[in-house]
């Protein structure tokens, strides 16, 4: 075989050889790229609901609050981080319980006592608790943490003179007196809440 010939097959093989090196890099970084996804979260994309009770049998009056900041992590490529150490910063005022008769009095006689209008709520999702700030006073509360369809639902209750809202709750029992009597004919305001709020987080791999 001519000098010639052997210089050509060894420059084809080479050739050969950076194409398929350049080929399985590529693909490497493609790949890699594929595996890596961002969740983040905001403000539209969490719920704040809150059922709080009357009348001697019980009966729910639900609400929502329309104003809820996020003072943790927004952005990560861990959902499970995202949602470890989610904090809400509530704000009291935007209490809606499409009654506007009703959230004045909320406002006022109740919320506006508190010595913040803003309830912080802390998930510590490993240890199913929310840690909860209202009032100058802080508790862990028991929660029910669920997680569908990458969707976090969390559901705890709250007692209200757990938080020194003795005065504001008497105010407010007081003020619709006649409209928490039941057909027992007794008035009736629960000293219990349970709050639940839902965090729909947005992935850039659905895309």
């Amino acid at each position: 075989m001519h000098q010639t010939q052997i210089m050509k097959y060894l420059l084809i093989g080479i050739t050969a050889l950076l194409l398929f090196a350049c080929k399985t890099e590529t693909e490497k970084v493609e790949d890699n790229d594929e595996k890596i996804c961002f969740y983040t979260l905001d403000e539209t994309q969490i719920s704040v609901q809150w059922t709080a009770f009357k009348f001697t049998e019980k009966t729910a009056v639900k609400g929502s609050f329309t104003d809820v900041k996020i003072t943790s992590n927004t952005k990560t490529d861990d959902k499970n981080q995202l949602f470890k150490d989610l904090t809400l910063k509530i704000n009291t005022q935007s209490v809606n319980s499409t009654n506007e008769e009703r959230d004045t009095k909320l406002k006022e006689l109740f919320f506006g006592q508190m010595s913040s209008n803003d309830i912080i709520a802390k998930l510590k999702k490993d240890e199913g608790k929310v840690e909860v700030t209202m009032n100058n006073v802080t508790r862990d509360e028991e929660a029910e943490i669920l997680e569908v369809n990458d969707q976090l639902f969390v559901k705890f209750s709250i007692d209200m003179m757990n938080y020194n809202l003795t005065k504001s709750f008497q105010d407010l029992a007081k003020a619709c007196q006649d409209l928490h009597i039941g057909p027992d004919g007794k008035s009736k305001l629960w000293t219990t809440v349970d709050l639940e709020f839902i965090a729909n987080p947005m992935s850039d791999c659905d895309k």
